[in-house]
């Protein structure tokens, strides 16, 4: 449908807002009314038979009247809906904004205060609908609009799963497989928590500005969606640390395991808003107090005015007379100093030679008359710590008889060294040193005789890729391209015993398909188990796992899905 038509049913074309894989998007008029609305239509049925054009239809228009009940102002509302020359159309809420796409595209990574707002936004939505029995099943940045005043709007609910058909099975559609659950690929089972994973991806899609699921190929983002995890976010000051548990849980591959429902998320992300607000206060008031706006110093303490002392008017001397008296004052204070130093030194000659100032010792001369050993020190016996004196010494300044008596020296004792003390003997034993005990003889264990699992990879699948685990570790992974089909076996030494197995394939080619089966197989010693892995597309796409008996070759079922 080109731009040549000018209405649609009664609304007014104005502009083209958008094509995608269900038709295109219209900025209409509503003449009735004078509203701005959004025209969405199904263009694509158009070329459908008449049966399934019909039933197409039906379905387009049953959804449109679920998401019509929806009445919230993060969801875009449903005003009409009807068909024209055999083209269904819905008129919904225009919303003069971008769609977040187009965001992301601009800005790149986003700043957390704000996506955190818009996944907020969604996340009440979607709980509103969810609420009413309505899952979206296409969360994508292209199914977000935000206006011009920040509010975020969810659009196209209920219309997605019309992509599970041949009608939606084109490139175009497949195009954004990365914001698909785990479970929607591998069971295409879905509920709210399909919705709460998907908005996990935008959200981090909008943290970081990448993909969280990397890959050439659809299959290969499939695969990578489904087994392995996400590149963690940078833990910077940027990025508070309780919203790296918030996608943590969002990107969950267990449903089980993430949130239950969107209420739970939005008390997360309200804790966050919160937290980052305080963050965001202290940054931008930091700067302000280091570059607080000096204040002006002071102005200068004047001391008051003192008046200042006038000195007592002294009397007026002449110059001369001044002078004469300053030298009468210095001749005689310099004759009573030479007359008080003279009578110093004479008193103290006189002194000296009358023996007054330093009398002889004569005490101890007359106590040496009688006793010749007085003021020699003995040591007691067996005292082996002396601390000798020089008796000979003879004090400063002392004044010495002219004939002093002999005094007898005393020889200084021997002092009695002690033995050195010898470290007590250990008690003597007998020189024959009893050895240890031999050690138990070593028990010699039989040989384990090993184990084997055999694996048979077969199928009529030309491009498929296989992976095998054995107790959880990856022992193979192989990719198929042949035009008829693969046939691949290989044997794995393993301990006796039960190992727990899994297995996933992987199709590669247009229509895309994961499966995968998980089982525990006993293996007695010296065993060979073998099992056979079968995928294939027709009747239906299936993984059928077979156990052989590697004696007689008979097989059985171990699973099927």
């Amino acid at each position: 449908m080109g731009m040549e038509k000018e209405k649609i049913g009664r609304y007014e074309i104005l502009d083209k807002l958008g094509q995608g894989a269900m038709g295109v998007v219209y900025k209409a008029r509503d003449p009735n009314i004078g509203r701005i609305v959004a025209l969405k239509t199904m263009t694509h049925s158009a070329n459908l038979p008449e049966e399934q054009r019909k039933e197409y239809a039906k379905r387009f228009f049953r959804e449109a009247q679920s998401a019509g009940a929806l009445q919230h102002p993060n969801i875009v509302t449903i005003y009409d809906m009807d068909e024209d020359d055999g083209i269904p159309f819905i008129a919904m809420e225009y919303i003069e904004g971008k769609s977040l796409s187009k965001i992301i595209e601009e800005k790149g990574q986003m700043p957390v205060l704000e996506a955190v707002s818009i996944i907020k936004q969604v996340a009440e939505g979607l709980s509103f609908a969810h609420e009413k029995g309505i899952v979206h099943r296409d969360i994508k940045p292209d199914n977000i609009l935000v206006d011009r005043n920040g509010r975020a709007v969810v659009t196209d609910f209920g219309i997605a799963h019309l992509e599970e058909s041949n009608l939606t099975r084109t490139g175009e559609v497949l195009g954004t497989p990365f914001c698909m659950s785990p479970e929607q690929i591998l069971e295409g089972k879905l509920d709210r928590r399909s919705d709460l994973f998907s908005l996990g991806v935008v959200f981090y899609l909008m943290l970081t500005g990448r993909r969280p699921f990397k890959g050439e190929t659809i299959s290969s983002i499939c695969y990578h969606i489904v087994h392995t995890v996400p590149d963690p976010l940078p833990q910077d000051s940027s990025i508070p640390m309780p919203l790296l548990s918030i996608l943590h849980k969002l990107l969950e591959k267990d449903p089980d395991k993430r949130y239950s429902n969107g209420k739970e998320l939005i008390s997360d992300l309200e804790k966050i808003q919160n937290l980052t607000v305080k963050q965001t206060e202290e940054t931008l008031n930091a700067p302000q107090k280091e570059k607080a706006v000096p204040q002006p110093p002071p102005p200068p303490k004047i001391a008051p005015k003192q008046t200042p002392k006038v000195p007592a008017p002294q009397p007026v001397t002449p110059e001369k007379k001044k002078k004469s008296s300053f030298a009468l004052i210095a001749v005689l204070g310099a004759f009573v100093v030479v007359i008080g130093l003279a009578a110093i030194l004479g008193g103290g000659y006189y002194l000296y030679k009358k023996g007054v100032l330093f009398p002889p010792n004569t005490e101890t001369t007359e106590q040496q008359k009688e006793n010749p050993d007085v003021g020699t020190k003995t040591q007691p016996p067996g005292d082996t710590t002396i601390e000798q004196k020089k008796e000979d010494t003879i004090p400063q300044k002392q004044i010495i008889p002219d004939n002093p008596p002999p005094v007898k020296k005393e020889k200084p004792q021997k002092t009695e060294e002690k033995p050195p003390t010898k470290p007590p003997e250990e008690p003597k034993t007998n020189d024959t040193v009893t050895p240890p005990p031999p050690p138990p003889p070593t028990e010699t264990k039989p040989a384990v005789t090993p184990s084997k699992i055999g694996l048979i990879f077969e199928t009529k699948i030309s491009e498929i890729s296989l992976t095998f685990y054995i107790d959880g570790e990856e022992k193979l992974r192989e990719a198929f391209v042949t035009e008829n089909g693969a046939r691949f076996s290989q044997e794995f030494k393993v301990a006796p015993g039960q190992h727990d197995i899994k297995v996933v394939v992987q199709a590669t080619k247009f229509p895309p398909f994961i499966r995968e089966g998980s089982f525990a197989i006993n293996v007695p010693e010296g065993s060979n188990q073998i099992i056979k892995i079968e995928p294939a597309r027709k009747p239906a796409p299936r993984l059928t796992i077979k156990k052989i008996d590697s004696q007689t070759g008979q097989s059985s079922v171990l699973m099927e899905k």
